[in-house]
């Protein structure tokens, strides 16, 4: 696979399913993996989902489980993965459990990465559902502007490059932030991102 999609779950059984589908539905032919990290979540359907899916899908799904040490580290776990075990894969893209992506969402943000070397990743507008929102993030990326405000959203597609030089999530936060703090590390280090409006459905409760 040249992309890899990573979701992180706890709690989230009720909505996996959903996320799931909408990584399995995508136009995307250059080889697409995705990387289920069960963090330990308490709810048994999460595991029978994972389980699932992963059967039935065994040359696509892989299924990891672990103890649940947040978000942070679940994403690391997967990132770890890939980089141990997937050597094709290009791109990682991380998916929360309870948001989706449109069916070209992937092809359109790898075309974007692919085609200027300079660009390391690339973050999304966010369209909210449930409560009906939306942000534009559109314009050249402005680390003066990110210092300020998050304007990298955790669902964005990373080269492998980053990940590789040694830029992961902070496993100290706790109460958000944290896709903040990764992306400021990763401008730190010299990456650079770049705004596509792609297709990334986030999901906003009351």
């Amino acid at each position: 696979p040249e992309l890899v999609v990573i979701i992180p779950i706890f709690k989230h059984s009720g909505l996996l399913a959903e996320a799931v589908e909408s990584v399995l539905k995508q136009q995307f032919t250059r080889g697409l993996h995705l990387v289920l990290v069960n963090d330990g979540c308490p709810f048994s359907e999460t595991h029978e989902l994972c389980q699932d899916y992963a059967f039935a899908y065994p040359e696509v799904v892989t299924y990891l489980r672990q103890s649940n040490d947040g978000l942070s580290a679940a994403r690391n776990s997967g990132i770890r993965h890939v980089l141990e075990y997937i050597p094709s894969a290009e791109a990682i893209y991380l998916l929360d459990a309870d948001n989706r992506i449109r069916p070209h969402s992937l092809s359109r943000a790898k075309a974007s990465l692919d085609a200027d070397p300079s660009i390391d990743w690339i973050y999304p507008d966010i369209d909210m559902f449930g409560v009906a929102s939306a942000s534009d993030y559109g314009g050249p990326y402005s680390l003066l502007i990110h210092s300020v405000m998050n304007i990298c959203e955790a669902g964005s597609l990373i080269h492998r490059r980053v990940f590789e030089a040694g830029v992961l999530f902070d496993t100290s936060f706790n109460i958000g932030w944290e896709d903040w703090d990764f992306f400021l590390c990763a401008a730190g280090k010299g990456f650079r991102g770049k705004n596509v409006s792609f297709g990334l459905q986030y999901r906003k409760r009351p």
